[in-house]
């Protein structure tokens, strides 16, 4: 289908398609720095404050502690523990 369309554009228009498609790459004007951890949104080293290991175990004991605290505190209330 696509090369029925091609075939069926007039050469000057085609021509134009493929050079404005071609340079339009070429414009950008930021590079991002490749390698890992260069697509977070937020430091992994050389952090000033709190090591990122240290957000990490807290953020992951919170998120697992709160249910089981809750789950504990009704067994205990209910008498069943």
């Amino acid at each position: 289908m696509l090369s029925r369309t091609a075939l069926k554009l007039p050469k000057s228009n085609a021509a134009a398609f493929a050079r404005n498609f071609s340079s339009s790459t070429l414009r950008r004007e930021y590079h991002h720095p490749y390698g890992p951890y260069n697509n977070l949104p937020f430091a992994v080293h050389n952090r000033k404050r709190v090591p990122f290991a240290a957000l990490f175990w807290g953020y992951f004991a919170l998120g697992m502690g709160i249910p089981g605290f809750i789950t504990w505190f009704y067994l205990k209330k209910s008498g069943n523990l």
